[in-house]
C-alpha cells in the first residue's frame, strides 16, 4: 500500500513540475526548445530574405546602415523592429498541421550571418493570431510578442519594400482602420465606419448611409499600408499662389488606437508650367507646416469618388 501510495505522489509531483515547466518556458514544447527557432545574435545578422507565394524581399547590411540589393538605404528602425520581433516570441499553443494545411498567405523568413544561414521559419497569421513554423517540424506555433499586445506582426513582416524605406507617412492594415473620410478631386465625398468586427457602413457627405460594393471598399482600406513621401519641399519652390487652407483632396484616417491622419493633397504647378505635375502632388500630414512630395501611386487609389463604389447597374 505504501509503495502504491509513493508511486502516486511521485506521478502528481512530475506532472505537477512538468505543467510548472510549459508554464514557465513554452518552448520546452518546441521541436528542439527555442533555440531551433528564435532568432539568436539579431545584432550580428547582416543579411535576411523575405520570400512570399510570389515576391521576395532581400535586405542587407555591409556596414552600419540596411540597405536593399539596389544599394537604397533603408529604415534602421523597422528592419530592427523585424529582428527584435523574431527573436523574442513566445509560444502561446501549439497547431497541428493539419489545420495548417490548406495555407494561401505565407512569408518564409531567412536570416544570414555572411553567407551562413541563422535560421529559417514560415510566418503566416491563423484566425487573427501570428503563427511560426520550422521545416520539418511535427508542429506549428502560435506566438506572441511579450509586452507588445497591440502589435501588428504581419505589418513587421511585411514584403513591402516601403514598409522598410526612410520617409513612411502612413502605414495601417485593413484591420486597424475605423475611420475614413475621402473629400475626391471630383465627384463625392463619403466616410467608412469599421467596426472591431469588420463590419463596415458606408455613408455620404450629408450623412445618409449608401449601399456600395462591399470587395471594392474592402481593397480601398487595404492600400493605406507603407504609404510613403518621396521628399520635403524645399520652402523656395512653394509656388506663390499656394493656399494651404483649400486642398484640392482631403482624406482622414484613423485607427482603432484613437490616432489620426489627414492628409491635405494639393495639385503641384511648378515655376514656369502651366499644367499640374502628372506624377507627384503636394501633400500637408496633419498640423505639420511641411509640404511632401507624394507620387499619385499611393494617392490615386485613395482619392476616389463614392461613384466609383456604387453597385454596378
Amino acid at each position: 500500500m505504501k509503495s502504491r501510495l509513493k508511486i502516486l505522489i511521485f506521478m502528481l509531483l512530475a506532472s505537477a513540475g512538468a505543467i510548472l515547466l510549459i508554464f514557465n518556458d513554452r518552448w520546452s514544447t518546441v521541436d528542439g526548445g527555442k533555440d531551433s527557432l528564435l532568432l539568436k545574435s539579431p545584432e550580428k545578422i547582416d543579411k535576411i530574405e523575405l520570400t512570399g507565394m510570389a515576391d521576395t524581399l532581400m535586405m542587407f547590411k555591409p556596414g552600419l546602415q540596411w540597405q536593399l540589393d539596389n544599394g537604397e538605404v533603408l529604415n534602421n528602425s523597422s528592419v530592427e523592429s523585424l529582428l527584435y520581433t523574431a527573436s523574442n516570441f513566445r509560444v502561446l499553443s501549439i497547431i497541428t498541421l493539419v489545420e495548417v494545411s490548406d495555407l494561401r498567405e505565407y512569408i518564409v523568413l531567412n536570416f544570414y550571418r555572411g553567407k551562413k544561414k541563422s535560421t529559417s521559419f514560415m510566418f503566416f497569421m491563423l484566425r487573427g493570431r501570428p503563427v511560426i513554423y520550422q521545416e520539418g517540424s511535427k508542429n506549428a506555433y502560435m506566438v506572441e510578442l511579450p509586452g507588445y499586445s497591440d502589435l501588428s506582426v504581419e505589418k513587421v513582416f511585411s514584403l513591402n519594400p516601403n514598409h522598410y524605406r526612410e520617409h513612411l507617412l502612413i502605414d495601417l492594415l485593413p484591420n486597424e482602420i475605423s475611420e475614413l473620410r475621402i473629400i475626391p478631386l471630383r465627384g463625392s465625398g463619403f466616410s467608412v465606419s469599421q467596426d472591431t468586427a469588420a463590419y463596415l457602413q458606408i455613408m455620404n457627405i450629408e450623412g445618409d448611409e449608401v449601399m456600395v460594393e462591399e470587395r471594392k471598399i474592402r481593397m480601398l482600406l487595404s492600400y493605406f499600408v507603407a504609404i510613403r513621401f518621396e521628399d520635403k519641399l524645399p520652402q523656395e519652390m512653394i509656388p506663390d499662389d499656394f493656399n494651404p487652407s483649400i486642398p484640392s483632396a482631403e482624406i482622414t484616417i484613423t485607427d482603432f488606437l484613437g490616432n489620426t491622419n489627414v492628409l491635405g493633397v494639393f495639385q503641384w504647378i511648378k515655376e514656369g508650367e502651366e499644367s499640374p505635375d502628372l506624377f507627384n502632388a503636394l501633400v500637408l500630414h496633419n498640423d505639420n507646416p511641411q509640404l511632401l512630395i507624394v507620387n499619385y501611386t499611393h494617392l490615386d487609389v485613395l482619392m476616389r469618388s463614392l461613384e466609383n463604389y456604387l453597385p454596378s447597374k
